[in-house]
């Protein structure tokens, strides 16, 4: 739901300058400040003659300042998209202010940068957070016509980092109840958050990093998307000293109330009931700085749910390359002996002018060997239940990568239109059984996965539409 705070803005340089305007936080399109007045030069382009911001170069200032209700806002690399003149009696201006890193709602002070060392602690809710971490446990009893609910204790998950420590924590909640006209009722709620502790004291925008790999963790192992709900800053490592920066930004979703569908819980890759937390946590924190960006695109396709299908298709038959050249750095294609000597021989074939192109002679893995190999990686078993022949997948999915990279005209595609549309919802889930088996995932899980998971659908649509083409 979005939210408006109305309130006075200024640049942390210019105290004396304050200017009315309106603060959206809560909207799908991320927060923005509407000014009745101006806080930055209209017209100034960067590098000119006037800058757009006191004491600040560039076209973005590390923050504004402001108050709304009693509470201190902080918006983080505020920028200028438009300066607007209003007619009227008399001319006025109208700016508006967006933010590259969102808005600090609250707190004990104001920050002057996103990069500030301040703060010690992140606290985010996360979707499904509280069914994965499998500390929910709310009991009924019903006795002698009593009706009794209560929530039972949980130990928070915990796990050390280099330079973090993560915990699960859950919190408990109840109403009094509410009276309506036939009925009365009263609620009890368990949510768990989880908590990033740094080290030291660290920036706003490096808490970031953790927390999404903990999203796309969460995402992977419910296949689900994980969507941010809330992010609050403290900057004390006990909690209950200093008040709480709620952080608003673009990719944070409203509360939801939701109900999760009872599947959902089943057919969850592993929950961390069925894992060691620490090492799961440990191991899928390497594999994302190993995998880096690949592991995002990865992801983004759980993310993006809407996206057009052939952009899907190509980018899972991207990342299979991309993360066997991470996970088997030193694959060649055929015994270095042989193909120095088939250098060798080409070399001595042409002439001296042309053996430039011998630079392009690698000895690089192809596409089919890159998928196999990659396929060997998980429970063989699982393996052979998501995929059927594994060779033809591979092959298929080459022809469908080069069709795709190539612009190649739907009547001269190598796959067939049936497998064409299962390619990608199943590759996508071999490269889940892939980190799976990363992770130390149990070989059972791996085949639960697939036999009545949340990876059946896609190997049972695969399997149907292949069937006739082997």
């Amino acid at each position: 739901m979005t939210q408006l705070l109305k309130g006075q803005w200024w640049h942390p340089a210019d105290n004396d300058n304050k200017v009315s305007g309106i603060l959206s936080i809560g909207s799908a399109d991320g927060p923005s400040l509407e000014l009745i007045g101006a806080l930055a030069n209209a017209g100034v382009t960067d590098g000119g003659d006037e800058q757009e911001w006191p004491d600040t170069p560039g076209w973005v200032t590390p923050a504004l300042h402001g108050g709304s209700e009693g509470k201190l806002v902080t918006v983080l690399g505020a920028y200028s998209p438009g300066t607007r003149n209003v007619m009227g009696a008399t001319v006025s201006v109208e700016q508006n202010i967006s933010t590259m890193y969102g808005v600090l709602v609250g707190g004990d002070s104001y920050v002057n940068s996103v990069d500030d060392p301040i703060f010690r602690v992140l606290e985010v809710e996360l979707d499904y957070l509280t069914l994965w971490s499998g500390m929910d446990g709310i009991e009924f009893d019903h006795e002698d016509c009593v009706i009794g609910l209560k929530s039972t204790h949980a130990e928070a998950l915990e796990a050390d980092l280099d330079d973090w420590k993560l915990r699960i924590e859950k919190f408990t909640g109840s109403s009094t109840g509410k009276d309506h006209l036939g009925f009365k009722e009263a609620n009890l709620t368990e949510r768990c958050v989880l908590r990033i502790y740094s080290r030291e004291k660290s920036s706003a925008k490096s808490f970031l990093e953790p927390a999404r790999t903990f999203q796309n963790l969460l995402t992977h192992a419910m296949r689900k998307p994980s969507s941010i709900r809330s992010m609050k800053l403290f900057e004390n490592e006990d909690l209950g000293h200093g008040l709480a920066y709620d952080w608003h930004r673009v990719e944070i979703l409203p509360a939801s109330d939701e109900v999760i569908h009872p599947r959902t819980r089943r057919n969850a890759l592993f929950t961390a009931l069925k894992i060691d937390f620490p090492q799961v946590v440990k191991s899928w924190y390497l594999i994302a700085s190993q995998l880096g960006v690949t592991l995002d695109v990865l992801m983004g396709l759980d993310y993006s749910e809407h996206s057009y299908y052939e952009n899907k298709l190509l980018n899972v038959a991207t990342v299979i390359e991309a993360v066997h050249r991470e996970f088997f750095p030193d694959s060649i294609n055929r015994d270095p002996e042989l193909h120095k000597t088939l250098k060798d021989l080409i070399k001595k074939a042409i002439p001296r002018e042309h053996r430039g192109i011998l630079t392009d002679f690698r000895n690089d893995p192809g596409y089919v060997q890159r998928c196999l190999e990659l396929a060997s990686i998980p429970d063989e078993a699982a393996v052979k239940s998501l995929l059927g022949d594994v060779r033809k997948w591979s092959q298929w999915t080459r022809n469908a990568r080069n069709d795709l990279a190539h612009l190649n005209p739907e009547e001269g595609r190598k796959v067939p239109e049936e497998v064409w549309y299962r390619l990608a919802s199943v590759t996508t889930a071999l490269l889940h059984l892939v980190l799976m088996e990363k992770l130390q995932i149990s070989s059972d899980l791996q085949k639960r996965a697939v036999d009545s998971g949340a990876l059946n659908g896609a190997s049972e649509g695969y399997l149907k539409a292949s069937k006739e083409h082997l």
